[in-house]
């Protein structure tokens, strides 16, 4: 059976698009959603509490878009490269494609060639080409235009893939190593993509998969605990008061210091920061909290007095928790701080 063809530039690129954007994605998308979805879990960790609806949303785009584009993409640009070296000098090529007993002869205008049926790695079929992949990596693409149907297409395609050796599933013999790194965190969660898409890609093997998420889902855990034990354990909230109480010490003695510069005390907290640059006007206890909104400690002028105070652990204004700076002056009675 034999066929001759003439490919060009097009055929190529657009035989790409098809296979790396359109069938690429239908073939895994399961996959990159874990893969997608595992990034997001990563990076929302990396931030203080639990990500906003707003904030989440985006990651998810922008990892769909990037992951989809770092894979397909990076493939097409590397083989429409090719592509153009290849055509650099003639803008189409003809080939006869010739099946023997012994593999496919190969006819063209400069060259004849023997592929052994045991030299080729792949031979597959797409909406509108067929494709070999050889040993030494080299790629054909024969357009099915070119056969007299679809079923003599099918056929000739059948021939080939039924007289290539059947081979063992190539074992991913070192890609286990990687799973030491998958114990260090951010690192491990890098392992753990990696291991993924060639666990699915490349050797298509459940083991190099479930090893990938181990490693993926190891950096995740990890700061979370990192998250809980440092922001949000009773522990945690208790050392972030104590923070909130050295700042509030130094911060009634800036607002005293306004006032000295300014004959009276300021209206809000933001005038002693302007008075001040280096002046610590935000609730540590507040900014590790899950609503950032308003993190400043509660300040209101009374007259010549004013209220200066934190909300305390459970971020409520006037409970039993709240927070007042400690005044070591003997005589308090010339500060216009006041509780409530």
């Amino acid at each position: 059976m034999e066929v001759e063809v003439e490919t060009t530039k097009r055929d190529y690129l657009n035989f790409y698009k098809d296979y790396f954007f359109r069938r690429g994605l239908k073939k895994s998308i399961i996959s990159r959603l874990i893969t997608i979805f595992l990034i997001i879990f990563v990076f929302s960790n990396f931030e203080t509490g639990p990500p906003t609806i707003v904030r989440h949303s985006l990651i998810i785009f922008f990892s769909l878009i990037a992951f989809y584009i770092m894979y397909d993409g990076i493939y097409y640009l590397i083989y429409a490269s090719k592509t153009a070296k290849l055509f650099a000098e003639n803008d189409s090529i003809k080939r006869k494609f010739i099946i023997s007993s012994e593999g496919v002869l190969v006819e063209s205008v400069n060259d004849k060639s023997l592929w052994r049926f045991g030299s080729i790695k792949q031979a597959d079929v797409s909406s509108k080409y067929i494709f070999i992949n050889l040993l030494n990596n080299k790629f054909y693409l024969i357009p099915k235009r070119f056969f007299s149907s679809e079923n003599e297409a099918i056929n000739f395609l059948g021939i080939i893939k039924n007289a290539i050796p059947k081979t063992k599933d190539e074992k991913p013999k070192y890609v286990y190593y990687w799973g030491i790194l998958c114990l260090v965190p951010v690192l491990g969660a890098i392992a753990g993509a990696v291991l993924i898409i060639v666990g699915v890609y490349r050797y298509k093997n459940i083991k190099v998969v479930l090893l990938g998420v181990i490693g993926v889902l190891a950096t995740v855990g990890y700061y979370c605990y990192m998250n809980y034990t440092g922001f949000q354990s009773k522990e945690a909230k208790k050392m972030w008061a104590q923070q909130s109480q050295s700042m509030l010490n130094i911060l009634v003695k800036d607002v005293e210091f306004y006032k000295l510069q300014n004959g009276v005390y300021p209206d809000s907290l933001e005038q002693v920061k302007k008075n001040n640059s280096m002046a610590f006007i935000e609730d540590p206890l507040l900014m590790i909290s899950d609503d950032k909104k308003n993190v400043k400690f509660n300040y209101k002028r009374i007259g010549n007095k004013y209220l200066l105070f934190s909300s305390g652990i459970d971020g409520i204004p006037s409970t039993k928790d709240d927070i007042y700076p400690s005044i070591s002056n003997p005589d308090s009675s010339k500060l216009g701080f006041i509780r409530r």
